[in-house]
């Protein structure tokens, strides 16, 4: 954890490449679900929302901005690949990371753990190369990926997820957990308009509408990702598969 408490201290610095990144990346894009060391870690479950955003305001200079409407913001540049637009190289050097407000919370607290674990994903091991992979899901929603090669997965949607003022996380429950076959999901007050099961990589696999339970009965056993749509918003469960 002291590792992660210096992370907050500094910022990525690197220079630009020539060749032109998808143009959709620079877009606010908030995070849904972050993997790191195998372990999924959900900002619904931290009661913590990071964002980025990305922008490019001249060809010569672009750069993401680490960003919370209530906690922590920090900026740095961005290095394109220069044969793979598709790839970040982040080089990392001292910087500043201005605060909005702080974490309040004693560096075990949830909002330290989810803000310092999504400052890893990109700013450890710095010098290797970053992927990201845009989903369109429809005209006006997205989805953003990064992966490393060590197998951490950064996973964002240009839709915001469902928060403690418009949904009250406590009262939604999906069950059994483990499943076997049928999930069933207690969304207390709240009309789920869908539900979708993603793996670990941000891959969708289905998604159904208008209804309280979906069927796992022919995945293959592990850990997924529970994505549950309402009001416009998102949140999401881990559930175990056997």
């Amino acid at each position: 954890m002291k590792k992660f408490l210096l992370i907050i201290t500094c910022c990525i610095s690197a220079h630009l490449y020539c060749q032109e990144p998808n143009p959709q990346l620079f877009n606010r894009w908030y995070l849904h679900e972050l993997t790191v060391s195998e372990e999924v870690f959900l900002p619904t479950e931290y009661g913590f929302y990071p964002e980025i955003i990305l922008e490019s305001t001249n060809p010569a200079l672009n750069f993401i901005s680490f960003a919370d409407a209530q906690h922590i913001s920090c900026s740095s540049d961005v290095l394109f690949s220069e044969t793979q637009p598709e790839e970040i190289l982040s080089v990392n050097s001292p910087g500043i990371c201005f605060p909005k407000a702080t974490c309040h919370d004693d560096p075990q607290g949830d909002c330290s753990v989810m803000y310092n674990t999504h400052a890893a994903f990109f700013w450890d091991t710095p010098e290797e190369p970053i992927t990201y992979q845009i989903t369109n899901i429809n005209d006006n929603t997205a989805t953003l990926v990064f992966s490393k090669t060590n197998g951490n997965i950064a996973r964002y949607g240009s839709e915001q997820l469902l928060n403690v003022e418009n949904f009250n996380i406590s009262e939604m429950e999906v069950f059994p957990n483990p499943v076997t076959n049928q999930l069933f999901v207690n969304s207390g007050t709240t009309t789920l308009a869908y539900i979708s099961i993603y793996s670990l990589t941000g891959k969708l696999i289905y998604s159904v509408k208008n209804t309280q339970q979906i069927n796992m009965t022919n995945l293959p056993n592990g850990l997924y990702l529970i994505e549950l749509g309402a009001n416009g918003m998102k949140a999401f469960k881990k559930v175990v598969k056997n």
